[in-house]
Protein backbone atom coordinates (compact mmCIF):
# COMPACT_ATOMS: atom_id res chain seq x y z
CA UNK A 1 0.00 0.00 0.00
CA UNK A 2 1.54 3.44 -0.86
CA UNK A 3 1.54 6.43 0.54
CA UNK A 4 -1.17 8.22 -0.77
CA UNK A 5 -3.48 4.99 -0.56
CA UNK A 6 -2.51 5.59 3.18
CA UNK A 7 -3.50 9.29 3.70
CA UNK A 8 -6.64 9.00 1.16
CA UNK A 9 -8.09 6.01 3.94
CA UNK A 10 -6.95 8.54 6.77
CA UNK A 11 -9.35 10.70 4.95
CA UNK A 12 -12.24 9.05 4.91
CA UNK A 13 -12.12 7.31 7.58
CA UNK A 14 -11.21 9.83 10.18
CA UNK A 15 -13.46 13.70 9.34
CA UNK A 16 -11.12 15.60 11.17
CA UNK A 17 -7.50 15.29 12.19
CA UNK A 18 -6.42 17.75 15.47
CA UNK A 19 -3.20 18.03 15.64
CA UNK A 20 -3.73 20.20 18.40
CA UNK A 21 -6.39 21.59 20.10
CA UNK A 22 -7.95 24.41 19.35
CA UNK A 23 -6.98 27.50 22.07
CA UNK A 24 -8.06 31.19 22.35
CA UNK A 25 -6.78 33.58 20.00
CA UNK A 26 -6.64 31.01 16.95
CA UNK A 27 -8.18 31.99 13.72
CA UNK A 28 -10.42 29.89 11.51
CA UNK A 29 -9.54 29.78 8.00
CA UNK A 30 -11.84 28.15 5.16
CA UNK A 31 -10.58 26.07 2.06
CA UNK A 32 -11.94 27.01 -0.58
CA UNK A 33 -13.95 30.40 0.55
CA UNK A 34 -10.58 32.20 1.93
CA UNK A 35 -8.04 30.17 -0.10
CA UNK A 36 -8.57 28.13 -3.02
CA UNK A 37 -5.47 25.56 -2.04
CA UNK A 38 -4.56 23.98 1.25
CA UNK A 39 -1.03 24.40 1.35
CA UNK A 40 -1.26 27.58 0.70
CA UNK A 41 -3.16 28.17 3.73
CA UNK A 42 -0.50 26.49 6.01
CA UNK A 43 1.82 28.91 4.84
CA UNK A 44 0.19 32.10 5.73
CA UNK A 45 -1.42 30.42 9.02
CA UNK A 46 -0.26 31.18 12.06
CA UNK A 47 0.52 28.42 15.04
CA UNK A 48 -2.29 27.25 16.36
CA UNK A 49 -4.95 28.42 13.77
CA UNK A 50 -7.73 25.80 12.31
CA UNK A 51 -7.87 25.16 8.99
CA UNK A 52 -11.16 24.02 7.54
CA UNK A 53 -11.59 21.86 4.55
CA UNK A 54 -14.68 22.13 2.79
CA UNK A 55 -15.93 18.52 0.47
CA UNK A 56 -14.31 18.07 -2.67
CA UNK A 57 -11.11 16.56 -4.12
CA UNK A 58 -8.04 18.75 -4.06
CA UNK A 59 -4.89 17.89 -5.62
CA UNK A 60 -1.74 18.78 -3.88
CA UNK A 61 0.86 17.65 -1.77
CA UNK A 62 0.50 18.53 2.36
CA UNK A 63 4.01 19.75 4.58
CA UNK A 64 2.73 21.00 7.50
CA UNK A 65 5.48 22.46 10.12
CA UNK A 66 4.06 24.53 12.38
CA UNK A 67 1.15 23.33 15.06
CA UNK A 68 -2.00 23.55 12.82
CA UNK A 69 -5.74 21.90 13.81
CA UNK A 70 -6.89 20.54 9.89
CA UNK A 71 -10.66 19.74 9.50
CA UNK A 72 -12.13 18.08 6.82
CA UNK A 73 -15.61 18.63 6.27
CA UNK A 74 -17.75 15.26 6.49
CA UNK A 75 -16.37 11.69 6.30
CA UNK A 76 -15.52 10.53 2.61
CA UNK A 77 -16.43 13.78 1.49
CA UNK A 78 -12.56 15.40 1.67
CA UNK A 79 -10.31 13.81 -0.87
CA UNK A 80 -6.76 15.24 -1.00
CA UNK A 81 -4.58 13.15 -4.44
CA UNK A 82 -1.06 13.82 -3.67
CA UNK A 83 2.37 12.75 -5.66
CA UNK A 84 4.86 11.17 -3.42
CA UNK A 85 7.37 13.44 -1.87
CA UNK A 86 11.19 12.11 -2.39
CA UNK A 87 11.21 10.52 0.89
CA UNK A 88 8.51 8.43 -0.52
CA UNK A 89 5.58 10.25 1.78
CA UNK A 90 2.82 12.63 0.54
CA UNK A 91 2.19 14.41 3.43
CA UNK A 92 5.16 15.78 6.01
CA UNK A 93 4.44 16.58 9.08
CA UNK A 94 6.71 18.26 11.52
CA UNK A 95 6.31 20.31 14.59
CA UNK A 96 7.66 21.49 17.72
CA UNK A 97 6.76 19.66 21.10
CA UNK A 98 3.96 22.08 22.83
CA UNK A 99 5.68 23.58 25.77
Amino acid sequence: MNSATVLLILLLLVPSLNVIPLTAGSEVIYVPKDYSRIQQVIYEANPRDTIEVASGTYFENLKITKRLRLICEGSGNTVIVARAFSHGGCCLLSAAPQQ
